[in-house]
């Protein structure tokens, strides 16, 4: 089974920045204190890290939908294969509670969106 989408881990994400400042700062501290080949290296090394981008580690999967009874269900499911981040969500709404969310909504927020689709607001 496919994931619905891949995209970047927030820890994996947090951990590679502050790896690549880490490697910056320590080429910023270099200067003066190194020889010129050897500060060349360092900075050569902060500069590769940075030009490789993170690895897209995180899998989400989603179903959305409502069914033959009118129940509006989101799931959602994200999970690293990298570290222990994992993140899931749950929510089913049944027609009462659509027809009242619905109704507490701006009349103008509906208009719009309404418009956006093209169709035509009372």
């Amino acid at each position: 089974m496919s994931a619905d989408n891949w995209t970047l881990c927030p820890t994996c994400y947090a951990a590679w920045r502050e790896r690549e400042t880490q490697l910056f700062t320590d080429a910023m501290n270099a200067y003066g204190k190194v020889g010129e080949r050897e500060y060349h290296e360092i900075q050569a090394s902060a500069k590769a890290f940075s030009a490789k981008q993170p690895e897209r580690t995180l899998r989400e999967d989603w179903d959305i939908g409502t069914d033959e009874d009118g129940q509006f269900a989101v799931d959602y499911r994200s999970s690293c294969n990298s570290c222990d981040y994992a993140f899931n969500y749950k929510v089913t709404l049944s027609p009462e509670e659509i027809v009242q969310h619905n109704a507490e909504q701006p009349k103008d927020t509906i208009s719009i969106a309404a418009r956006r689709l093209g169709r035509r607001t009372r």
